[in-house]
């Protein structure tokens, strides 16, 4: 997202001015009369979710003012390196959440939304949920090598 102050001027033709973690501020090569501030995003069909993994390194314990614990720098880590496999694949997350216990929720999602599985990364194990189209969710730990049949299950257009 950008926000342009003063003019509009092309993308192209911009320097960068001053960059820090969360901000790039760029001003126009050809006049010192504007300055564009975008916010810096991840990319890839998965650059949303890492954005909000970063944004829950900035919680505190009790961030729902019921007594929720921040998740540890590990559990973040844990959920980066499935968010990235799941990315290199080209497999959308659909959404991400952090909960009560310290963990982080990634919901990945059929193309349909009919199914899903939900993989639940706290800082000492992960568990998988799967939610089929009728029944009862059915869970496990989560195994990276088994990824494959994971994603075999929730792409299968069969009623199985």
């Amino acid at each position: 997202m950008e926000v342009l102050i003063d003019r509009y001027v092309d993308n192209d033709d911009f320097k960068v001015a001053v960059s820090n973690k969360n901000f790039l501020f760029r001003i126009p090569k050809r006049t010192n009369t504007s300055i564009v501030i975008s916010n810096k995003t991840k990319t890839g069909v998965n650059g949303r979710i890492m954005s909000l993994l970063d944004s829950y390194r900035k919680l505190a314990d009790d961030w729902d003012k019921d007594g929720a614990l921040a998740p540890k720098d590990i559990v973040i880590s844990n959920s980066y390196n499935i968010v990235r496999l799941l990315q290199a694949i080209g497999q959308k997350i659909y959404h991400s959440a952090p909960g009560p216990y310290g963990e982080i929720m990634l919901d990945v999602r059929d193309d349909y939304n009919k199914k899903s599985f939900e993989i639940i990364i706290y800082d000492d194990k992960a568990n998988i949920v799967f939610i089929p189209r009728e029944g009862i969710p059915i869970q496990e730990d989560f195994k990276n090598s088994n990824l494959k049949e994971y994603l075999n299950w929730l792409n299968r257009t069969d009623d199985e």
